[in-house]
């Protein structure tokens, strides 16, 4: 409820966007640690530690890893930058914190003023469609009548 609470009450400038959090670029909500950990890639050894955490915790056996270290370590540092900002990703998402974690965000971030049900928001399709329909169709009519008269 957190999450949803952030993302309905900020704007669409309470975000940022770099590559340095995961090495992906990616736009996320605009917190004290997220500036923090967007403004510098973080190095190789704190990132290999983070991986073989996140590694860890999802039981991943280290010898998967260590050959991957070792000869593509270009690749396997993107992957391990990612795997090691796991932890902070799960804070945020899963935990709803975004004091201690990082959320990604769209830029629609500040066009959202409200969390509806999944149905209410599928009847409120249905229902703009059913009008854009006729609205269509009425205009479709409307040209048709000036054309034959």
């Amino acid at each position: 409820e957190n999450v949803k609470h952030e993302i309905t009450t900020k704007s669409e400038s309470e975000t940022i966007y770099g590559a340095n959090f995961d090495g992906i670029p990616a736009r996320v909500l605009k917190t004290p640690l997220s500036e923090k950990l967007m403004k510098e890639q973080s190095s190789f050894p704190v990132v290999a530690w983070r991986a073989m955490q996140a590694a860890s915790q999802f039981n991943i056996p280290l010898w998967k890893i260590l050959p991957g270290l070792l000869t593509q370590w270009d690749k396997l540092y993107a992957v391990a930058q990612f795997g090691a900002a796991t932890k902070v990703l799960q804070k945020a998402s899963i935990e709803g914190n975004t004091k201690e974690g990082v959320q990604f965000i769209g830029q629609s971030q500040g066009l959202i003023h409200d969390i509806l049900p999944v149905e209410q928001i599928i009847q409120q399709i249905m229902f703009e469609a059913r009008e854009a329909n006729m609205k269509t169709a009425n205009m479709l009519a409307e040209d048709y009548e000036r054309k034959t008269s």
